[in-house]
């Protein structure tokens, strides 16, 4: 049974699957089905609830989660229907009090899915599987390295892909999405 994701709190959907979907062509579509891990859907649920902002004592900073671009792996890239997705067999995820990837925090593996709609590919695309050197995603003007979980909704977005082998992909659309796909694996603590 497919279920929208437009959860208040995702702790109440921790270890349970749920599609993610968005529109493409006039129409909703699935893009990935994810099980969220109880510390992430934790970590969300504080960022996303003003109610626990005001319980946090001066100094002390939510956790922030993101997505690494460098060293995450490619295993796939679709473009049909005007969709162009990316699938991470290998994320690179932070979880950190602060910014992810550079304050203390928990590191994992985890597949994952990058999608833009209404997208078009401006380079062919790469040998695959294939591990990222360097990139970046553009969203609404802002410039990422390491892509914020939840991203939030997003008008517009532009992926740009630098390879370990040399190669490049480019790809832009809108409404970009980041969905996590099935079981995390706890990498390192970092302080």
């Amino acid at each position: 049974m497919r279920q929208r994701v437009e959860h208040d709190d995702p702790r109440q959907h921790a270890g349970t699957t749920t599609d993610a979907s968005c529109m493409a062509g006039g129409r909703d579509v699935v893009v990935a089905r994810y099980a969220l891990p109880t510390h992430v859907a934790s970590g969300i649920s504080r960022l996303m609830d003003p109610a626990l902002a005001g319980d946090r004592q001066p100094g002390v900073t939510a956790m922030s989660m993101g997505l690494e671009l460098y060293e995450s792996r490619i295993s796939r890239v679709d473009h049909a229907d005007g969709m162009v997705t990316l699938h991470f067999s290998h994320a690179a995820l932070h979880n950190a009090k602060g910014i992810p990837g550079r304050d203390p925090g928990t590191t994992w593996s985890q597949e994952a899915v990058l999608s833009l709609a209404d997208a078009t590919l401006a380079t062919p695309r790469p040998t695959l599987p294939n591990m990222i050197a360097d990139g970046f995603l553009d969203a609404d003007g802002e410039h990422y390295e390491v892509i914020p979980i939840p991203l939030g909704e997003r008008a517009t977005g532009r992926v740009h892909l630098e390879f370990t082998d040399g190669s490049v992909l480019d790809a832009s659309g809108i409404r970009p999405t980041i969905a996590l796909l099935g079981n995390a694996i706890h990498l390192e603590d970092f302080q």
